[in-house]
């Protein structure tokens, strides 16, 4: 599980009847992961790393000690500014987000019986184009795969294409 450092408040979105409004970021306040059990059903380790958000998490999966998790981040929640835009006057949307690998590393072997301590998240940005709606063929969800697929503006350049 994954905690965005964005907090929602509600009498905001009642008054101004706009959840756009309602929303406040923390660029200052980490981004959290937790691991949990499935058997034993609670956390058993937690990770903390720099600031960033996420809509869609692309996929997810053990790697000798690490978890892998594939994801399309933002350095903030812009992009939900970006998107009501869009939605509204139908402008094109250049967003600022690419895929990236977070890998949780140095899980003990005894995780699924004891609590670890917090530990950091090494951010891996594996490109600079924008990618949304991010998806992997299903026979690969939760294993290593080879080839992603996503949703991406079609004259964007990059140097990892």
């Amino acid at each position: 599980m994954i905690l965005w450092p964005a907090k929602m408040h509600p009498r905001k979105v009642l008054f101004h009847q706009n959840f756009m409004a309602g929303l406040e970021y923390a660029q200052d306040e980490p981004t959290t992961c937790y691991v949990i059990s499935r058997s034993e059903n609670r956390v058993v380790f937690k990770y903390s790393g720099e600031s960033f958000f996420c809509f869609h998490q692309l996929n997810a999966y053990d790697n000798k000690d690490s978890i892998v998790i594939d994801l399309s981040w933002c350095s903030n929640v812009d992009l939900l500014e970006k998107a009501t835009a869009f939605v509204m006057y139908g402008e094109l949307m250049l967003l600022d987000n690419a895929p990236a690998l977070a890998v949780l590393s140095g899980l003990p072997d005894a995780v699924l019986s004891y609590p670890g301590e917090s530990s950091s998240v090494a951010l891996d940005k594996l490109s600079n184009r924008a990618i949304e709606m991010p998806c992997v063929n299903p026979n690969f969800l939760r294993k290593v795969y080879r080839y992603a697929y996503g949703m991406t503006e079609p004259t964007a350049q990059s140097e990892n294409e």
